[in-house]
């Protein structure tokens, strides 16, 4: 769930620095950190671009979905949030490369990973309390 823990509190994922809070992003963008801002689009947005590093894709996803749609019609953030989630949930273009994907591959004696393995992540295995 995307808004399991409010903004103002969250801290920012265990791989980043400190300063890569939701709090942090709504604050380097000006918005206010309060309940009418702690959208599930702003969440989302802050997810994208401080912990995935791919600051453009929500507008990309939007620009494809209008692409795709009746000529002239302009996709809302929420339709952009609903097709984001729509992807993660069984039968979903996201989850169901997430079951056919491998984490990780070693060949020989090396280690191929999205991301990094470093001191602070070799071993950590996330709990399903984490807010993220």
């Amino acid at each position: 769930e995307m808004k399991s823990v409010a903004a103002g509190d969250a801290p920012a994922p265990f791989w980043l620095e400190s300063t890569r809070t939701p709090r942090a992003w709504f604050e380097r963008r000006g918005i206010p950190v309060a309940p009418e801002t702690d959208t599930r689009a702003n969440r989302l947005l802050w997810m994208l671009h401080d912990t995935l590093g791919c600051p453009g894709t929500f507008e990309f996803k939007r620009a494809e979905m209008e692409a795709l749609g009746k000529k002239g019609r302009v996709v809302g953030d929420d339709e952009v949030v609903r097709a984001f989630m729509e992807g993660l949930r069984p039968g979903g273009c996201y989850l169901e490369y997430l079951k056919h994907a491998d984490i990780a591959v070693r060949l020989g004696n090396t280690l191929f990973v999205h991301g990094a393995v470093s001191p602070r992540s070799a071993g950590f295995v996330p709990t399903l309390a984490l807010p993220f």
